[in-house]
């Protein structure tokens, strides 16, 4: 049913801009924690850019289905999360952005992105998008707003239609799996004021829900599996799947790091020359598809990924052995014993996160905005950010410091610290953060494990051994805190007095 709600707006006449960019560099993690940074339009839908003009009677009209829709409604979706790097456009995503830009008239929609920045996101296997609104222009405000109750009303009921798992919007969070909790604080670096996350489940991200097919579903297609242990990444989706993962098998172990799209390094170059295709060490979408081909023809573990199965296959001679014990020899007439057997390899553990709040000095002043003149601890605050002498004064030096910093990060070069200045800081001082609360230990691999490494002033592997260990233990107790060489929320926390 198509559903109006009349604006009062003070002004005779609003013309709401469109944001010009979409920034990069906010966190990604647990849903409850972080939803990602706002993704660039790779895509634009039909309508993006057309502003909406509202004047005081005018009424917003919410989207209404192209099928007749079933008194029955789609299944209550589980948190499912993103464990495989597969980063295309699903039918369902960009469905749902068009259907979003068309109805409402104003913002832009990015979708999918490389899984390099490490964290958990739907954005890298398909299943997110962010509508870029700026919840501090009026206008904008209430049109996010408007659709917001829209898809959450009657319990959530048009967002179980569309399939969406959760939404992230002006610093609170609903969730489709959890709605008893309604619109709850989001306490994440990044408060989303700036364009609103929403996050699909599988059949929503496929458009198989009755808002486009006019049929409820009544079972949950629970994603792609791990093919192998020690791997932190899953096969490529293939179709829906509603019964348990099969086990995961041992997988190889070589002296490589696996590497994922967005990547660039010596080692993707060493691989495409043996994948027969230029050799420039950026794993793009040409390396992905080389590397998915490459997977088929050899029937390992289709991953999208240069990970170790797909190494081992490549370069055999990369290939690591655990050594065979030689038996203690036994005194005479007693006879020789049988060789001991190798003991089989402990499978990689796989990163588990934990949510946790680790307060910043940008914290209790993410929203305050600093300009040449401003004085006061908020001031102090970005000047340790930016780890140039603290005197509470935005002096010529700290506005230089925060040109040099927007620059870096591809923002106005205003010399003016706002909302993402903010942002930028603190993961410009802390590029940890996005990892805080994974816990990792030896055995463990992947990109937490190279944040952790250059945290602590080593080598750069991503692979959690002896020096890792040793390294994080050695930072325990000069932080003194619990050597327990494993990344616990005890030690993430501490890590902010580094």
């Amino acid at each position: 049913m198509r559903t109006t709600l009349a604006l009062a707006l003070a002004a005779a006449l609003i013309t709401t801009p469109i944001p010009a960019t979409a920034t990069h560099g906010d966190h990604t993690g647990n849903p409850d924690t972080y939803a990602g940074t706002p993704v660039p339009p790779p895509h634009t839908p039909t309508g993006a850019h057309t502003p909406i003009t509202t004047t005081k009677n005018t009424q917003i009209i919410n989207p209404t289905s192209s099928v007749p829709l079933p008194d029955a409604i789609d299944i209550q979706p589980s948190y499912i999360p993103q464990i495989s790097c597969d980063p295309i456009d699903r039918p369902g995503t960009l469905a749902l952005g068009n259907l979003l830009v068309n109805t409402y008239k104003t913002g832009y929609v990015g979708y999918s992105r490389f899984c390099s920045e490490g964290g958990t996101s739907e954005h890298y296997d398909g299943r997110a998008l962010d509508w870029m609104l700026d919840a501090t222009n009026p206008t904008q405000k209430t049109i996010g707003d408007t659709a917001a109750a829209w898809l959450t009303a009657n319990n959530g009921e048009n967002a179980r239609r569309l399939g969406i798992q959760y939404i992230i919007w002006n610093a609170t969070m609903w969730r489709a799996y959890a709605p008893e909790r309604g619109w709850a604080t989001y306490t994440g670096p990044n408060p989303h004021t700036d364009h609103i996350h929403i996050s699909l489940t599988w059949d929503g991200a496929n458009r198989r829900t009755s808002w486009w097919t006019g049929t409820a579903i009544t079972s949950l297609d629970l994603g792609p599996c791990r093919a192998t242990t020690g791997n932190p990444w899953a096969l490529l989706y293939t179709g829906k799947r509603t019964t348990p993962c099969p086990t995961p098998t041992p997988g190889p172990s070589t002296t490589k790091t696996t590497w994922v799209p967005g990547n660039t390094s010596p080692q993707i170059a060493e691989a495409q020359k043996l994948l027969g295709i230029t050799a420039d060490g950026k794993f793009g979408y040409g390396t992905r598809n080389a590397v998915i081909a490459y997977q088929k023809r050899s029937s390992i573990p289709t991953t999208g990924v240069l990970d170790q199965s797909t190494w081992a296959a490549l370069d055999p001679t990369s290939l690591t052995t655990t050594p065979t014990p030689t038996p203690e020899p036994t005194p005479a007439p007693a006879p020789t014993p049988a060789p001991t057997p190798a003991p089989a390899p402990t499978p990689s553990p796989s990163p588990s996160r934990t949510p946790i709040t680790i307060n910043t000095p940008a914290t209790a002043y993410r929203t305050t905005t600093l300009r040449p003149g401003s004085r006061g601890p908020a001031v102090k605050a970005l000047q340790t950010l930016l780890r140039i002498p603290t005197t509470s004064t935005y002096d010529p030096r700290t506005t230089n410091a925060v040109k040099t910093l927007q620059k870096k990060w591809k923002l106005p070069t205003t010399g003016t610290t706002n909302l993402k200045t903010w942002n930028r800081a603190e993961l410009n001082r802390y590029p940890w953060l996005p990892y805080a609360g994974t816990t990792l230990r030896p055995g463990s691999r992947g990109p937490a494990v190279k944040a952790l490494q250059t945290l602590l002033r080593i080598p750069t592997d991503g692979i959690f051994g002896p020096a890792t260990r040793n390294a994080l233990t050695a930072t325990q107790k000069k932080l003194r805190t619990p050597q327990t060489g494993i990344t616990d929320p005890t030690t993430w926390k501490a890590f902010i007095r580094l």
